[in-house]
């Protein structure tokens, strides 16, 4: 394995199906499905193959989908279309990070040792300062935490409370993506805002309104969860 992986800030198999609590071939299953990219490292003779902060938010958001898309094959299909969107428009997850920087600031914690070999920003390291400052709140949901996902028959759209934009069409039908427009959570109502343009708006609301389902998923705090776990785990282990 090459010396210059980051054995910290990526992860092994077993420790993401045991963090996401996956059932027996269903991380195989995901993994076929591109939902454990980008994938760091080949396994090796006596070593495990490690996967990137990324690929533990995609597994993750497949994982919180599989119960209400009716499977965890059409939830891997559709967090596989998502995922890239998301990670191009906001990095390697939107999912609450904005707001655990922003309590680490607050509570003016060095944010140097949050930083990989390479000196960019690593998430895992990140939740683990917050955790052992007694920080990182695994138990309420947060502002950024949440994606809706909306199914009508043929079309499946995406974006977190802050705002998404852009079409992305999925390769594997019958879950294309379409273009997502910036929305917020009002009480229990959707409330449209900074429409680029009325049509876009009028889509946006028919859309919601011919839609089969509208699905709010709360990602954020699962990953929190599972981040928690790999850290007791590896605490446990030293």
């Amino acid at each position: 394995m090459s010396k210059d992986v980051d054995h910290i800030g990526t992860f092994t198999g077993p420790e993401i199906e045991q963090a996401l609590s996956l059932p027996d071939r269903t991380f195989e299953m995901l993994k076929r499905e591109g939902n454990a990219l980008p994938q760091v490292t080949q396994p090796a003779r006596g070593r495990l193959a490690r996967y990137s902060f990324a690929a533990l938010s995609r597994l993750n958001l497949a994982r919180k989908l599989a119960p209400l898309a009716g499977g965890v094959v059409p939830a891997a299909r559709i967090a596989s279309a998502i995922g890239p969107e998301l990670e191009a428009r906001y990095g390697s997850t939107p999912y609450g990070f904005a707001q655990m920087q922003y309590d680490l600031q607050q509570a003016n914690i060095c944010t140097d040792t949050a930083r990989g070999p390479d000196g960019e920003f690593c998430h895992y390291r990140l939740a683990e300062l917050l955790w052992r400052a007694g920080k990182l709140d695994e138990t309420r949901p947060r502002t950024g935490d949440f994606i809706l996902v909306i199914i009508d028959s043929d079309l499946v759209a995406s974006g977190n409370w802050d705002g998404l934009g852009y079409a992305l069409r999925s390769q594997k039908k019958p879950f294309p993506v379409q273009p997502m427009l910036r929305f917020t959570r009002a009480g229990r109502t959707i409330e449209i805002e900074d429409m680029e343009a009325p049509e876009k708006e009028a889509y946006f609301c028919d859309r919601v309104e011919r839609a089969d389902t509208i699905l709010q998923v709360n990602v954020g705090l699962s990953l929190r969860r599972a981040l928690v776990h790999i850290i007791k785990t590896r605490e446990a282990s030293t």
